[in-house]
């Protein structure tokens, strides 16, 4: 009996900690394309726009906007 395992490909998202210039980017292109983060889009649509994004970032963003504090001292500490 042969058994094939399917592994998830991980490239996508992070997968390791950013450094300081990949956090300035990645802040400016969320800033850039803030209105993928409200109700009428969903994760799927806002990682065509931003592929790195994966679901545990989007959510955390979506919850900066929520509470109206989306800007760059928040989203810093989204990446640390």
């Amino acid at each position: 009996m042969l058994v094939f395992l399917i592994y998830p490909d991980c490239t996508e998202g992070l997968i390791a900690k950013p450094s300081d210039a990949e956090r300035i980017e990645y802040i400016d292109a969320i800033l850039n394309n803030r209105t993928l983060f409200t109700g009428r889009y969903t994760y799927y649509s806002a990682k065509e726009k931003i592929p790195w994004l994966d679901a545990l970032i989007y959510e955390e963003i979506r919850q900066l906007v929520r509470q109206n504090n989306l800007n760059k001292k928040s989203l810093l500490s989204v990446f640390l």
